[in-house]
């Protein structure tokens, strides 16, 4: 059972490359957007957003819809998922096992930054042993992108669950 496999992306065109760096821009604008919600409501309310009150405020911003739904949500948890780490820290911190000067707020991405994309629901979108980047109906009005990578031969016929395309030194690669 192979549980990851890392692989750089190579070959890629001009325009393929520059996609995936905007994918990447807006997921970082999608997490960062998704925190502000969460941290506002937290300054507020002094209580945890919880995601589903988070999507509905997020479902109708425009990066959101630029992003596409599966990969926006994938975005939107991991932000929820470090808030939720906060919260347990200052549980730990108010029983005692941890110091409370290390416990802040998770902070927002650099706003040059960019973050990474995660695909779900995979081998639907396997043909050929190639594996089609969705692209939203938003995204389509600006290009008409159809983007395949290739899937290493030793992984072809497994079930996989998740890709992940993570931007390193400033998206200069892709992994």
């Amino acid at each position: 059972m192979i549980v990851t496999w890392k692989q750089n992306l190579k070959n890629l065109s001009h325009d393929e490359y520059h996609y995936l760096r905007r994918l990447c821009r807006l997921s970082k604008d999608v997490y960062n957007q998704s925190l502000y919600n969460i941290r506002q409501h937290y300054f507020s309310e002094k209580e945890y957003l919880r995601y589903e009150a988070n999507w509905c405020m997020m479902k109708h911003e425009d990066n959101y819809l630029l992003l596409g739904g599966g990969i926006a949500q994938q975005v939107m948890r991991a932000a929820d998922q470090s808030f939720k780490s906060f919260f347990g820290l200052l549980k730990f911190a108010k029983k005692g096992q941890y110091e409370n000067w290390k416990v802040k707020l998770p902070n927002y991405l650099d706003r040059d930054g960019f973050y990474e994309i995660r695909f779900t629901d995979c081998n639907r979108l396997i043909k050929n042993g190639k594996f089609q980047i969705p692209v939203s109906r938003e995204m389509r009005k600006d290009t008409n992108i159809k983007m395949y990578l290739k899937i290493p031969s030793k992984i072809i016929d497994k079930n996989i669950h998740q890709i992940a395309i993570i931007p390193k030194y400033n998206a200069t690669f892709l992994k």
